[in-house]
């Protein structure tokens, strides 16, 4: 359109854009995305003020001494302000507020806790998956006519764990309803509707219906509010701990390490809800929206600017080409 080429335009705004680092705030979210691969790390580290949805700052690395060195050099009394750091379940984030923002408390982000949960609950459905995997008999013209019911019955529940998978992370008001609309299944040679299909599922698997249940009083628990978390977490963790299944009873360990972290996520921030890492989630999205349309980085400054300049609508250019020393 302006007849410049793609590296007049990255001259350009070399030479007029450097975004300067923003204000550590009273709510910090801090998390990595994977978006510029260097020597030192493949994760770049965001920190986002949690109130004005504003990039901070981005680093090239999240690793305990990089961290500890930027941090540093931030003048004590403005860490001080911080006041409550909200995270993803990354020991070393944990370690550096501790350090770092002595006025500062720690939380987790409930989406971690869920992505957590969701893994083991994941791995029990394969587990039972592999029960009923084919092993190519079905064919075999010897076998007598229960034998070829039993591994057809083996067939349906595989499919179902195969094809509806999703069903077992619908909780709340996402969860399917018996009285809902029956559709014909091929596979199943009847009309059926969700309800039905999931319920099929756990009539076949025990312990899934266990996880399941897990996974429900979760996300009940997530409902609640900071006074009442406290009891309700101690109730979540004695039902866990009774699970027949040796994944979520596992699960109670990363619950216990993580506890007051926990707890701290269901603190209010008036006129913004509870805390949380939803808005720099939205904000890596569009860190790796820029990395893919650039096809990638290689010049950190130029990257760290670029996505300074395009996220933050306050950021901006001078007015004159910048000095370099």
């Amino acid at each position: 359109r302006y007849h410049l080429s793609t590296t007049s335009v990255i001259s350009i705004f070399d030479k007029y854009v450097d975004i300067s680092r923003g204000v550590l705030s009273e709510v910090l979210c801090i998390v990595e995305v994977y978006a510029f691969k260097s020597k030192k790390s493949k994760y770049v580290c965001v920190l986002l003020d949690f109130k004005t949805q504003e990039i901070i700052d981005l680093l090239p690395s999240r690793r305990k001494m990089d961290l500890s060195n930027y941090f540093y050099n931030i003048p004590k009394e403005e860490r001080l302000r911080v006041k409550i750091v909200s995270m993803d379940m990354w020991h070393t984030y944990r370690d550096i507020t501790q350090v770092y923002f002595p006025n500062a408390v720690c939380a987790i982000d409930k989406f971690h806790i869920f992505q957590e949960f969701g893994r083991r609950l994941t791995r029990i459905r394969i587990k039972a998956m592999n029960k009923y995997e084919d092993k190519g008999v079905k064919n075999d013209p010897t076998l007598s006519q229960f034998e070829k019911s039993r591994i057809y019955q083996k067939e349906i529940n595989y499919y179902l764990l195969k094809k509806f998978h999703w069903l077992l992370f619908k909780v709340g008001d996402d969860a399917p309803q018996p009285s809902g609309g029956r559709r014909y299944n091929k596979k199943l040679k009847g009309k059926y509707n969700l309800f039905e299909l999931r319920q099929m599922m756990f009539d076949a698997n025990p312990e899934l219906l266990d996880a399941f249940n897990a996974h429900f009083l979760l996300h009940k628990f997530f409902q609640s509010n900071y006074e009442e978390a406290g009891v309700k977490f101690v109730e979540l963790i004695e039902f866990f701990k009774n699970s027949q299944s040796i994944e979520i009873i596992d699960f109670v360990n990363t619950l216990l390490q993580w506890k007051k972290e926990i707890i701290n996520s269901f603190i209010v921030i008036e006129g913004h809800g509870k805390i949380s890492n939803a808005i720099i989630e939205n904000r890596n999205k569009a860190i790796k929206t820029i990395k893919r349309n650039s096809n990638g980085f290689v010049n950190w400054g130029r990257f760290r600017n670029r996505v300074m300049y395009v996220v933050n609508p306050n950021a901006t250019h001078y007015l004159y080409p910048i000095k370099k020393d």
